[in-house]
């Protein structure tokens, strides 16, 4: 990426080969992007207000001059480019990156080069101080398979919970519906590698 972070402006480009599955707290966001991913409000919990797994391909960039909540992302593939203290820093798999609230927050895919990982986004609360405090993100090594695991089942069983109640018919292949609560049960098994 050419610009400095002295040119920057919000950004919001996903790319024609970028896949994204992504969760929800519910429908209050209406970004398009947002609009046909499942919802699941048992995020609201744990101030989740979104999360999901993204196969990024450029132009993928997304720019956000002062993200109202907290964004953490686990690279498992690939690799991108985080903004970290006003320089690009590369992001491979094995890395994660801490984007704390009310900053500038910056990343985009490397042209020829997939970027795969995973990200939660947090709900920023008035009332409340935010997850973090740091002063710039943070960029460091991370495990990412057991959080990439869980936002796949979370993924599934919510695409499950939405088909079943819209009476749509659900691939023979899916697995069988589980209680509401195994939500509540994914949150807590990946909660230790967050």
């Amino acid at each position: 990426m050419s610009k400095t972070h002295q040119d920057l402006s919000e950004t919001h480009i996903l790319g024609e080969e970028t896949t994204q599955k992504v969760v929800r707290v519910d429908g209050r966001d209406r970004r398009e992007w947002l609009a046909k991913a499942p919802a699941c409000s048992a995020l609201a919990q744990h101030r989740i207000a979104h999360l999901g797994i993204c196969e990024a391909q450029a132009p993928y960039n997304i720019v956000r001059m002062k993200q109202s909540g907290t964004y953490f992302m686990a690279c498992y593939g690939g690799e991108g480019r985080i903004l970290v203290d006003g320089r690009w820093q590369r992001c491979r798999a094995g890395m994660a990156c801490l984007l704390p609230p009310h900053l500038l927050n910056a990343f985009h895919a490397v042209p020829s080069k997939p970027w795969n990982f995973v990200w939660v986004r947090y709900q920023a609360v008035p009332e409340q101080r935010p997850l973090v405090s740091a002063s710039s993100p943070v960029l460091a090594k991370f495990d990412p398979e057991p959080l990439r695991l869980a936002m796949l089942g979370l993924h599934a069983e919510c695409v499950r919970s939405l088909a079943d109640s819209s009476g749509d018919k659900v691939p023979s292949s899916a697995p069988p519906t589980p209680a509401p609560v195994a939500m509540h049960h994914w949150w807590n098994w990946c909660r230790p590698t967050c």
